[in-house]
């Protein structure tokens, strides 16, 4: 890595920082259609807090009044109660986000690389006061194509302190969505996470899933939920085109709070099978326990995940790793973060390799919806990961 590269980018960062955020940006629909600021279910942009979790589990709402009780003049329409079925007037703006990045990536024995990365366009909201739905379009600029990284429908019995919630669709296991596998501070995320095993499946935690979910809720207590699942990775072909059959697995997961402050502990497993070239099926599972824990200006998460996979040769090549990561606000506007990953897993043919190291990170908020971070990650043990820094400016509005 070149010093003088690296200063220049840093200056062009902030210069674009500077220009972008100036008066007239506008809040993400969450908080322009309930009414509040972003920090009321942020601990900060991107990084969710205990009632930003509870939001979601809600099917994206707030706690709902008695349908008897009349709203108050100005109350939000998402928070107004409806029958159910009753129509809502949809205000567009309120329902769609658009979220973008672009990120400068600098790796060891490797060249730097620039990455237009991608536009997000989150079209969600609640329907009537049970239904819900939520769809995330995701263009790459950098390769170009369209996916869908997340799209269901939601159903809550009520929206109280205690509730029912069936979602259907495209999900990712909100015990992992919470647990550093999805909205967070950090660029990356955990190795025991986001790393495959060597066994020939694609298949990570964090892996989006075709999902029918049934769950269980108590606001600021606990919850359970239980679901079928197709992974999105399972390959519809092997490499010859012969169709492979499809395998419906299962994943648990059970959350205690301790409080409304979002202190918590969670529980986590995952059983299911992956069809390999030759159509071999794959057995695999994983399971983990994750604790959060939330001060006023900081963050902490801990988990530890172990499991194993069936190779196509036939042998049970074991996973199992730890993360801990902290996270700490000094002012308004600056963010710091550390994470140490260590993740040991067996290969095929014998033997294990074990990647390790910390990853640091500081992000600096131009305003809510923008933010620039730079994070390093002093990784060893493994050619999958390596030392790196990277560079990245986030929006949305």
């Amino acid at each position: 890595m070149r010093p003088r590269l690296l200063f220049l980018t840093l200056c062009g960062a902030l210069l674009l920082a500077g220009w972008l955020a100036r008066p007239g940006q506008t809040l993400p629909s969450y908080a322009r259609r309930e009414g509040f600021s972003c920090q009321a279910c942020h601990f900060r942009m991107p990084e969710l807090n205990a009632d930003g979790y509870d939001y979601l589990r809600r099917g994206l709402r707030m706690e709902l009044p008695p349908a008897s009780e009349t709203p108050k003049p100005g109350t939000p329409v998402a928070a107004v109660p409806h029958m159910l079925g009753e129509a809502l007037p949809l205000n567009w703006a309120d329902y769609l986000s658009v979220i973008g990045d672009s990120s400068v990536n600098f790796a060891h024995h490797a060249r730097t690389t620039f990455d237009a990365g991608g536009v997000d366009l989150w079209a969600s909201g609640p329907i009537d006061r049970h239904v819900s739905v939520a769809a995330d379009l995701s263009f790459d600029a950098e390769n170009g194509g369209v996916s869908v990284a997340n799209a269901y429908a939601q159903y809550v019995t009520d929206a109280r302190p205690c509730f029912g919630s069936v979602r259907i669709g495209q999900v990712q296991p909100f015990a992992i969505l919470t647990n550093q596998g999805g909205p967070s501070m950090a660029l990356s995320q955990p190795l025991v996470l986001s790393l495959p095993s060597e066994a020939g499946s694609t298949w990570t935690p964090t892996t989006p899933v075709r999902s029918l979910e049934v769950g269980a809720v108590q606001s600021a207590r606990w919850n359970a939920y239980l679901a079928l699942a197709q992974p999105q990775a399972t390959p519809v072909t092997d490499t010859t085109g012969i169709p492979l059959s499809r395998h419906n697995d299962v994943y648990a997961s059970a959350e205690y709070d301790f409080g409304t402050s979002g202190d918590s502990l969670t529980g986590y497993g995952y059983w299911g099978t992956n069809a390999l070239d030759g159509d071999i099926d794959s057995h695999f599972y994983r399971v983990g326990a994750f604790a959060n824990v939330f001060l006023p200006s900081a963050k902490g998460v801990a988990g530890y995940v172990q499991g194993a996979d069936r190779a196509a040769d036939g042998s049970l090549l074991a996973t199992n790793g730890l993360f801990a990561q902290a996270e700490y606000l000094p002012t308004e506007r600056w963010g710091v973060y550390a994470r140490y990953d260590y993740l040991l897993r067996d290969l095929v043919g014998g033997g294990s390799e074990h990647p390790q190291g910390p990853t640091l990170g500081v992000t600096w908020w131009a305003q809510t919806q923008l933010n620039l971070t730079a994070e390093a990650q002093f990784q060893n043990g493994s050619p999958d990961v390596g030392n790196a820094l990277k560079l990245d400016a986030a929006w949305a509005f």
